[in-house]
């Protein structure tokens, strides 16, 4: 992830009580990105969907979900049409009287777990996007990928979760020095896998495929991902695979989250759009400038059918007011269309000083080993990471604390709408 800073905003930004030296992932401009859009008018298969109260004006892309009732209650997703109107323009969250970057925790958060016998953290690093995969005798074995924020696309395995973030990495790619960052990794097709990877230098994607069945072996690098020959700008790239089939390719521009179709590796068949921005409820900021870092899991709702969750972050990269947000999607709808998306009010991860995890986000959902079950046995959902143990977090340009983060994992769990519910973040007795 990039840190660069907007010295350039800062007298403005000041005056405003916001930090420029300290904004994550700044380019030479940025524009707001306001994307209006009619949300759903109905409820479909189940799912929340929010719908424009009479008299209201269309909500601004990226405007959040009715306050979510507790778990317990049995009316949660019901009437919705009067939790819409009702909360509509108000805000959810709450600040610390110790430290306005801070959230307060809510009470009625999921309990933090882990895959039996991890401890965290995992290690120093930051974008964590991994992969578990069976081995032909049974066994697992989990590969992160990772950068040198130089040239050279790297991938680290283990069959020890402990162990897989601190494994010596490999390289599986050199290229020019594009400043490489962000790399994530999926199953492109069979047990084909694609790694992307952001570039600090350009701001374009690149895209690889494996050759064989083992990550570490060889790849093949189809270059800069382009859509009608123009390459794809931005950083934090995603590749799912959605219920309807389709292959798309998610990532920031710094202002929004796009999501495009692909025909191939390297080609977009579809122009990117954006689905979410930093503007969010009410025109207000949903982040200071940056949304970013996209990531997707598939959970069963329950009609049987397929929910589409889409965590990404917001906030401020080096700063304990990062945090991870969540959208989501039954899976029969158009994922390109931004008002078939609902934003869940409240993020499924967040500060907490009570455990000392601060600004948790920007990571990736992979199959695990439960909290009680077998090592080699993935019948769990696991989110992995990043966060800082200290308030000060990285600081900024100007006053840098020398602060890393490091890597975090715990489960995830889901309602009976296969929606991904808000956690606490995992304790961390072990620093690096």
């Amino acid at each position: 992830m990039r840190t660069h800073a907007i010295l350039g905003l800062t007298i403005g930004l000041l005056a405003l009580g916001i930090d420029a030296a300290s904004i994550k992932h700044a380019s030479g401009s940025h524009s707001t990105r306001q994307v209006n859009g009619e949300v759903i008018h109905k409820i479909t298969d189940g799912l929340d969907r929010v719908v424009t109260p009479p008299g209201k004006p269309k909500l601004v892309l990226g405007q959040m979900a009715p306050k979510r009732k507790s778990r317990k209650s049995k009316s949660q997703h019901t009437s919705l049409y009067k939790q819409a109107s009702s909360s509509y323009g108000t805000s959810t969250s709450t600040a610390s009287a110790a430290d306005p970057r801070i959230t307060d925790t809510p009470a009625n958060l999921r309990a933090a777990t882990a895959p039996k016998g991890t401890i965290n953290s995992l290690g120093m690093g930051q974008d964590p996007s991994p992969i578990a995969l069976k081995n032909p005798n049974g066994t697992v074995s989990y590969f992160f990928p990772d950068s040198d924020f130089k040239n050279t696309a790297l991938m680290r395995m283990s069959a020890d979760l402990n162990k897989a973030n601190r494994a010596p990495p490999q390289a599986i790619h050199t290229y020019g020095m594009i400043g490489t960052e962000a790399p994530d990794v999926a199953v492109w097709q069979g047990s084909q896998l694609i790694y992307t990877v952001s570039s600090t230098k350009d701001d374009k994607l690149r895209a690889l495929t494996s050759d064989t069945d083992d990550p570490l072996g060889t790849w093949t690098s189809h270059g800069v991902i382009t859509y009608r020959g123009q390459p794809a700008e931005g950083f934090d790239s995603h590749v799912f695979t959605h219920p309807n089939g389709k292959r798309y390719l998610l990532y920031s521009d710094h202002a929004a989250i796009l999501i495009a179709e692909m025909s191939s590796p390297n080609t977009l068949a579809k122009k990117p759009k954006p689905i979410v921005s930093y503007v969010g409820q009410g025109g207000g900021p949903l982040s200071i400038f940056n949304c970013e870092a996209p990531a997707t899991v598939l959970l069963p709702n329950k009609n049987g059918s397929t929910t589409v969750n889409l965590a990404f972050s917001t906030g401020d990269f080096r700063a304990a007011d990062y945090q991870t947000r969540l959208m989501y999607q039954d899976g029969s709808l158009d994922p390109t269309v931004s008002h078939h998306w609902l934003i869940a009010d409240e993020p499924i991860l967040r500060t907490d000083p009570l455990v000392s995890v601060y600004g948790p986000g920007s990571g990736g959902f992979f199959d695990c080993p439960s909290a009680t079950g077998d090592a080699n046995t993935l019948d769990a959902k696991c989110f992995a990471y990043g966060a800082f143990s200290q308030s000060s977090g990285e600081g900024n340009a100007l006053f840098p604390t020398g602060n890393r983060r490091t890597i975090r994992v715990q489960h995830v769990d889901h309602d009976e709408q296969g929606v991904i519910e808000p956690m606490h973040v995992i304790a961390t007795p072990v620093i690096i």
